[in-house]
């Protein structure tokens, strides 16, 4: 699920539960409107992560400070998709 809002002028997109498949097609849009300027990418909420939501994450533009995921398996997942990512560019 994505929520936004701002908090001292910057944006936040805030990203919980899982952010799988469904999840990143339901919130792709919102999050690539949303994403712009100075803004915070905060993951932190997310339970649980599938290439989709990890692809919706990695994806966004320009260099957001973010918030990892704190859960073990959707951070290691979201490493993985990055580490995977990295090989491509």
């Amino acid at each position: 699920m994505l929520d936004t809002s701002e908090e001292s002028g910057t944006r936040i997109l805030r990203f919980s539960g899982v952010l799988d498949a469904a999840a990143a097609a339901r919130d792709w849009n919102a999050a690539q409107q949303a994403a712009h300027g100075r803004y915070v990418l905060d993951a932190s909420g997310v339970t649980a992560l599938d290439a989709a939501g990890a692809a919706l994450l990695a994806g966004l533009p320009g260099e957001p400070e973010w918030r990892e995921p704190t859960g073990e398996a959707p951070r290691a997942a979201l490493k993985r998709f990055r580490d995977a990512l990295a090989t491509v560019k």
